[in-house]
């Protein structure tokens, strides 16, 4: 989309969200099931693998970063006890958690240091300097962020540039050491595949498999709770790549995440509200992480060095007018297709 210059910029930039996580655990001594894991992406086809993961592997190569290739069964054995993938890549600097946890320690941390937390206190209105509650309480303050996801919508604010994702998580009832090692025969990673709406599965700190995905069906859809068919896709899924192993899959949930209609995140200030700042559609924990950073530079000390690429007023694959005609899901998910098939 931007070329190898800006790519490694960009790809810096989330890094040190990564790099933020990790310093944060580290520091404080975080426990939130932390595991270095690096990261495995998995080729589906022959034409995924020479269209996807090999470009892949050779920008990174290109631009200086570790990686590993795997072209044959061979290869691919050694690090994934499945014949049902084509090809893939793996590089380090990554690492699984249990962001729940992390995100609890966190509050505790800020709340130590003074920080004033207010759980369940729902926003009603943002205006100018001024924030209400639906408890008519009101909150002056000299900057405000607005950090919601999805949930901007309910506010009114960025109207039609926000939407949602729906995927889909399942995890197993705890595994020995030996079923581990039937899918990861060395080292454990987190894996995804190239499905254009991936799969994407790890193992936990105490065993069991974690498995996600969505479909086309669901993506853009309301929150589906109990549905048959992505249960039955996944599993699916998940005894095709691994027939040899036997994994009883105990629970499932659904989760919305925000998305933005070229993927990237939305991180600047309101063009009419200038006390209001914006960091919406960060789609992974480095993205946050990283913006948090980003948007503390970008108020204090007007760091604008990222600006276009993430400000909530730049051009998208499917503009405003044709958004009206198209209405939001058509438009979002002709844009999410567009931005894709650019990369």
């Amino acid at each position: 989309m931007f070329g190898a210059i800006e790519a490694k910029k960009i790809w810096e930039f989330v890094i040190s969200g990564v790099d933020k996580i990790r310093d944060n655990i580290l520091k404080y001594q975080i426990d939130c099931d932390y595991q270095v894991q690096d990261t495995l992406v998995l080729a589906n086809s022959n034409y995924k693998f020479n269209g996807i993961v090999k470009p892949e592997y050779e920008a990174r190569k290109k631009l200086n970063y570790e990686i590993n290739l795997y072209e044959n069964n061979k290869q691919l054995s050694a690090i994934i006890n499945s014949d049902k993938y084509y090809g893939g890549i793996s590089y380090g600097n990554t690492f699984a958690i249990n962001a729940y946890k992390y995100c609890l320690a966190l509050k505790n941390i800020l709340q130590n240091q003074g920080v004033e937390i207010y759980e369940e206190t729902v926003v009603s209105e943002i205006s100018e300097n001024l924030v209400k509650t639906s408890d008519n309480i009101e909150i002056k303050a000299d900057k405000i962020i607005v950090c919601t996801d999805y949930f901007v919508n309910a506010l009114d604010m960025l109207k039609n540039k926000i939407y949602h994702a729906q995927t889909f998580l399942m995890i197993s009832s705890e595994l020995s050491e030996s079923q581990i090692k039937q899918i990861f025969p060395s080292d454990k990673f987190m894996a995804w595949d190239t499905d254009l709406i991936y799969h994407y599965f790890r193992s936990t700190i105490d065993n069991r498999i974690l498995l996600g995905g969505s479909s086309l069906l669901y993506t853009y859809m309301g929150e589906k709770h109990n549905s048959k068919l992505m249960i039955n896709l996944l599993l699916n899924y998940f005894k095709n790549k691994f027939p040899e192993v036997n994994v009883n899959f105990e629970y499932v949930w659904p989760g919305l995440i925000g998305i933005s209609k070229d993927l990237f995140p939305l991180a600047g200030f309101d063009e009419k509200l200038s006390s209001v700042y914006y960091i919406l559609a960060a789609a992974g924990l480095p993205w946050a992480a990283a913006l948090g950073m980003h948007s503390a530079e970008h108020i204090l000390e007007n760091n604008k060095k990222f600006e276009k690429y993430f400000s909530p007023y730049r051009k998208f694959p499917v503009g405003e007018f044709t958004q009206k005609i198209l209405g939001t899901k058509l438009s979002f998910a002709i844009s999410n297709l567009l931005t894709t098939k650019s990369i």
